[in-house]
């Protein structure tokens, strides 16, 4: 099965904000024939609290693995807060990049070109919300 890494900013939001986004993402990979590698759904976020950055070292180096190790095993990369990079994503996007998998941005500010960076010029396509996304991926890359 055509495998989609989930990535986007999870640091200073709300923890039922970044788990139920992920998991609209989630539903929308699986209706579509594809299967979601979220990596929140081992790092135990509290949906009432704001997910904290606040960790020891070995922690972070365990989720840096983990998450590499993820995206190695992924065919694409979806990041669901592409207007809102954070420095993980930009880990995570840059080794998609490395690795030759397609990245493909949740960006709404991005789409329209009221936002310009990097990640504009780099990514392989940019939509303003995820069920577009989604079925881009579905249709460009699962399919082929």
């Amino acid at each position: 099965m055509f495998r989609v890494y989930l990535a986007g900013k999870m640091g200073g939001r709300m923890g039922a904000e970044v788990l139920s986004e992920r998991k609209i993402a989630t539903l929308l990979c699986e209706d579509a024939g594809l299967e979601a590698v979220d990596p929140a759904t081992t790092e135990s976020l509290d949906p009432l609290s704001v997910v904290d950055l606040r960790m020891n070292y070995v922690t972070m180096k365990s989720y840096v693995a983990k998450d590499e190790y993820a995206i190695r095993t992924c065919d694409a990369l979806l990041v669901l807060t592409g207007d809102t990079p954070s420095e993980g994503t930009g880990l995570e996007f840059g080794l998609a990049l490395q690795f030759g998998i397609p990245v493909v941005l949740v960006a709404p500010k991005r789409a329209v070109g009221a936002l310009m960076g990097f990640w504009n010029i780099k990514a392989d396509a940019i939509f303003p919300t995820v069920e577009e996304a989604v079925d881009f991926i579905a249709t460009n890359y699962a399919e082929v």
